[in-house]
């Protein structure tokens, strides 16, 4: 039977298809229509069903079994128990409602762009980047295997970016180690710094020290403005209940000067050749406070000792005698280190014999003495067969005393 256009299905008689439905064959556009005399496509069923080349399109497909193709395009909402492995979910441009992930697997690329939950372990093996205002881990142990962490990150890093950094602790108040630009230091507050041992290079300044200063060195002591001071970090010399510290910074026994005192005495019957001087050998020290006088070796030497350096006043006497009663000449003087250093002729006459028996010349002076200097007393006289006597008096007619006057 030849076909024309608007042919109907009961031309070819009951069973085949629905008794005036209409086969539409467009031999001018090729296109066939089932149930529209208008089709717009190859294949057209109706108004719902289009088929054109290798693309079919429909308001809805209902298929008792699987429905199977390379690619599915448009909207996924309405898909149920999809399963989730290595290829059934593939990066998208938009994701929207909820993904939930019951069973192990892998994606290629995942955006999120709402609120998320992980219910289980979270595994990242590549890097994790946070963009966000807030990041909040409630977690009791948090572990971090890299030895350095970084605060305040930014592309150029400065002190004024780094202003404010730092570690914060919640409590009742804060407490935290923030670093301060403004004083370039660490500032700590909320509440003390304790630990074993502190060790800088540099400055440490507090409003208040508090602890043991045993150990402290290179005290500056016009900063000290209270408290005690231990004797050792004072001064030198003997430390006791009768000793003071001196202005030179030395321990003097109380009352300072004149308490260092030695007073020799002897020299009688020591002869002496006219006209030439001699040390006079006084072998007695009747006072030596400090140990400084000497009777067996230089016998009348004195020796300032240590710590007891400063200005002492010096006092020396000689009976001299002539057996031939004619003492012309009869001085003192005193030495210092071995060489002259304080003299006054006391008894000089020019003429010749019998002028003088006994003459009993004296010296006085000071000087500012240091540890090590050694003082003597040395005589001189002119006449026949000379020599040191007491003629009757006690043998403190011959001495050689002083005493320090002044630190």
């Amino acid at each position: 039977m030849a076909l024309s256009n608007a042919t109907k299905l009961a031309n070819f008689g009951s069973g085949i298809g629905t008794q005036g439905s209409v086969l539409e064959i467009d031999n001018a556009n090729e296109r066939i229509g089932l149930g529209t005399n208008n089709p717009q496509t190859m294949v057209q069923v109706g108004t719902g069903i289009t088929m054109d080349g290798a693309k079919i399109t429909a308001t809805n497909i209902v298929a008792g079994s699987n429905i199977t193709a390379s690619t599915f395009t448009g909207d996924g909402s309405g898909l149920t128990n999809v399963g989730m492995d290595t290829s059934n979910v593939v990066s998208t441009a938009t994701t929207t409602g909820l993904l939930n992930v019951t069973t192990s697997g892998t994606l290629d690329k995942l955006i999120v762009t709402n609120d998320s939950s992980v219910g289980g372990a979270l595994t990242i093996t590549g890097n994790f980047t946070v963009k966000g205002t807030q990041t909040v881990i409630n977690t009791e142990s948090l572990e971090i295997e890299d030895k350095t962490i970084g605060i305040g990150s930014t592309s150029s890093p400065t002190n004024t970016t780094a202003d404010g950094a730092g570690i914060v602790v919640y409590g009742a108040t804060e407490k935290s180690l923030k670093w301060n630009n403004t004083g370039t230091k660490w500032t700590l507050t909320g509440g003390a710094l304790e630990t074993a041992e502190i060790n800088l290079t540099g400055i440490i300044t507090a409003a208040n020290f508090k602890g043991g200063g045993a150990n402290l060195t290179s005290l500056n002591g016009d900063n000290i403005s209270s408290g005690i001071v231990t004797t050792a970090r004072l001064g030198t010399g003997t430390r006791n209940a009768s000793t003071f510290l001196t202005g030179a910074g030395t321990f003097a026994s109380a009352g300072g000067g004149g308490t260092e005192a030695y007073f020799f005495m002897g020299g009688a019957g020591q002869g002496l050749t006219s006209a030439t001087w001699a040390r006079v050998a006084c072998n007695t020290a009747y006072q030596d406070s400090v140990s400084g006088c000497d009777v067996s070796t230089n016998n009348g030497r004195y020796t300032v000792q240590s710590g007891h350096a400063g200005r002492y006043y010096f006092i020396g006497q000689c009976s001299t005698f002539a057996n031939g009663n004619d003492i012309t000449r009869a001085d003192v003087k005193i030495y210092k280190n071995g060489s002259v250093f304080a003299g006054a002729y006391q008894h000089v006459i020019s003429g010749g014999s019998g002028y003088a028996r006994h003459v009993g010349p004296q010296i006085a002076t000071m000087d500012n003495a240091v540890v090590g200097d050694y003082y003597e007393l040395w005589v001189v006289v002119s006449g026949t067969t000379v020599s040191l006597s007491m003629d009757g008096q006690t043998s403190k007619s011959n001495y050689f005393m002083g005493w320090k006057i002044a630190d």
